[in-house]
């Protein structure tokens, strides 16, 4: 019995100095994201960054969302505008065209990209959390970019909407596919109505512009995600 619990010992001891040695080799700063992108002003094509398993490229339109990218690398992305940058050593690459730095735990990501003047980098990346927990299927992400606060009436769901700030809103669940009743309101002023088409299966991201110069109302883009299933894609 002794030399065989000598021997299991061993064996154990040996598992784990190898699981010790594994764990060594993993980059702490090494996370995880799955990244959608939009661009606010046309195409960004051959963005080029660097993840874990090597050189990856992303086409950013202004007409909708990418497809989900899965990341794993470092928490900082640099965005090169040819794929030859990365082959460089990092003293020698030149500087990148945008940065985007990932939340802490990584996890699901909007980036945004928008226009940089009189700086080296053309591109600024705003970076939103886009997790379903965040913003659940049916609802919507309501990005003011004015410097007012408004009043959001969805179909019967009221909602306070902050100056320069990001609100979320979940109308109150019905049909699947319905008309949807959209208000905003500055103070006793109606500035913008409508009527959109809701779904569901699908979220949404708003922006809320200032409007024409001399103008009470505001200029609204509109974005939508469809709530992907396993094993489903999503095309720009």
């Amino acid at each position: 019995m002794k030399p065989n619990l000598r021997s299991s010992l061993g064996g154990m001891l040996v598992i784990l100095c190898i699981l010790c040695q594994a764990l060594h080799a993993q980059d702490p700063n090494t996370i995880k994201a799955e990244i959608v992108a939009l661009s606010w002003k046309g195409k960004i094509p051959g963005l080029w960054f660097q993840t874990k398993s090597g050189p990856q490229s992303l086409d950013v339109y202004d007409r909708g969302f990418t497809s989900p990218a899965e990341y794993t690398g470092a928490r900082t992305i640099a965005f090169h505008g040819s794929a030859g940058d990365l082959n460089l050593p990092p003293a020698q690459q030149p500087e990148p065209v945008a940065i985007a730095q990932l939340p802490e735990r990584g996890g699901q990501v909007l980036f945004l990209f928008t226009e940089k003047s009189g700086a080296k980098q053309k591109w600024q990346v705003q970076v939103m959390d886009n997790s379903m927990h965040n913003l659940p299927a049916g609802g919507y992400r309501v990005v003011n970019f004015t410097k007012e606060p408004y009043t959001a009436l969805f179909d019967r769901t009221v909602t306070p909407v902050t100056a320069s700030g990001i609100t979320i809103i979940r109308p109150t669940k019905q049909d699947e596919v319905r008309d949807l009743a959209v208000q905003f309101g500055r103070g006793k002023q109606l500035v913008y109505s409508s009527v959109w088409g809701h779904q569901e299966n699908r979220r949404g991201t708003i922006f809320l512009l200032p409007g024409d110069a001399g103008s009470q109302f505001i200029s609204v883009r509109r974005y939508f995600q469809p709530v992907l299933q396993p094993g489903t894609q999503e095309t720009p």
